[in-house]
Parts: structure tokens; sequence; C-alpha cells
């Protein structure tokens, strides 16, 4: 069963430890990645007991960053 390509175009490590990671996904492993990781998103939202599960951004330049860091340009 072939789930799609995934190449890694870029990665960058920061000083504070995160890194930028730039990837290509082709039409399959997008629909993929965005199924898994809503299921899981889905999945820790619902578990009462997982006390580490939230999204809080710091700032609202986090949240703006994180907001514009998701937003994809279809090219065709």
């Amino acid at each position: 069963m072939k789930a799609g390509t995934i190449d890694v175009k870029d990665y960058v490590e920061h000083e504070d430890g995160s890194a930028t990671i730039v990837v290509d996904t082709d039409p399959d492993a997008t629909k993929l990645l965005v199924s898994i990781g809503l299921r899981r998103l889905l999945e820790m939202a619902v578990d009462k007991e997982n006390e580490e599960y939230g999204f809080a951004p710091e700032t609202k330049e986090d949240l703006a960053e994180a907001t514009e860091s998701s937003v994809q340009k279809e090219v065709g």
C-alpha cells in the first residue's frame, strides 16, 4: 500500500531547541497527514485524563504565527 511521498526540503534547528522543517507532500501524503493529525487531535481532546493536551499560544504573536504557518497556497 502506497501512502504518498513526503520530502524534507529544509531543516533548521533553533537555539531554543525547536526546529523549522519545510516539507513537500503529494496529495496522497497530505490527505494521510491531515487524517491522522485530526484523528489524534480529537483523541487527545476527548481524553479527560490527559492534562498535557491543550493549545494556548502565549502571546497574540504566537497565535498569528501559528495561523500564518498553516496557510497553504494551491498552485495550478
